[in-house]
């Protein structure tokens, strides 16, 4: 594990330690995150609980989302979501029906997501909003731009 993550547990942690209000929380500010990654054009491709860290503070979530090497762009916007959506869906069964579908319905209020225009598709428009934090085993992972809601 790496430094930047001490305080963090998986969300499966959460599931079992935390409050099913944190649990909620969680899963909608995730919800968010990925909508984000989605608007940016990209694909996580493995989402899995386990791979989704969360901690609290003053009572609010903060996410972090690990394992981006299988992150690319997808311009098949649906296919992108629904991949994504069926993922952390087919792995985290062992969650309630209903965060499940919170999780669901959360992602689906955030927002549309806006077509990809001129440069931003093909690579060489501005970057997508990822944060790359290198510790001792070099790791990256997904972290909210600075300046938005966490």
């Amino acid at each position: 594990m790496t430094r930047a993550l001490d305080d963090y547990q998986d969300m499966f942690a959460l599931q079992k330690t935390g409050s099913e209000q944190e649990v909620m929380q969680a899963l909608e500010k995730l919800a968010q995150e990925v909508w984000h990654m989605h608007s940016q054009g990209l694909a996580h491709y493995c989402l899995y609980p386990n791979h989704v860290f969360v901690r609290f503070i003053n009572g609010r979530p903060k996410i972090r989302i690990l394992d981006l090497e299988k992150v690319r762009r997808d311009l098949l916007k649906t296919r992108m979501r629904l991949k994504d959506l069926d993922c952390y869906l087919r792995h985290s069964k062992s969650f309630t029906p209903e965060a499940r579908q919170h999780f669901v319905d959360s992602y689906m209020a955030t927002g549309k997501v806006a077509r990809w225009q001129g440069s931003r598709c093909c690579g060489n428009g501005p970057r997508p909003e990822f944060t790359h934090r290198n510790s001792s085993n070099g790791s990256w992972f997904y972290a909210p731009p600075a300046g938005r809601n966490q």
